[in-house]
């Protein structure tokens, strides 16, 4: 079967739960989604912090490589997470997270 049919849409890979990070902070993963757009969030302790959007090297139906940078945070506990909304009627389509302290 195509990947784009077994593997989840968004993956983080370089971060494994609860890492700990140091600055600077480099995220990245694999991703099949629609013009190739990667939205990222980070929160804390369930507030908003700051999000972006990256893309991966190539749209779905191909698996491809994404990366981002992170901006500077203070150290402490937050949850980074990837997601990818429908393009039929916006809603949530799948996403993947990972809790990271920054020292």
């Amino acid at each position: 079967m195509p990947d784009y049919e077994v593997l989840t849409p968004l993956q983080i890979d370089s971060l494994s739960d609860g890492a700990e990070v140091s600055l600077p902070i480099s995220v990245a993963g694999y991703a099949c989604t629609f013009e190739a757009n990667v939205i990222w969030t980070i929160t804390q302790n369930d507030k908003f912090v700051v999000d972006g959007v990256t893309t991966a090297a190539a749209a779905c139906p191909e698996r491809s490589k994404w990366q981002v940078t992170l901006p500077d945070l203070e150290p402490g506990e937050y949850l980074f997470t990837v997601k990818e909304f429908s393009a039929e009627d916006g809603s949530l389509f799948a996403l993947d997270s990972k809790r990271l302290v920054v020292k």
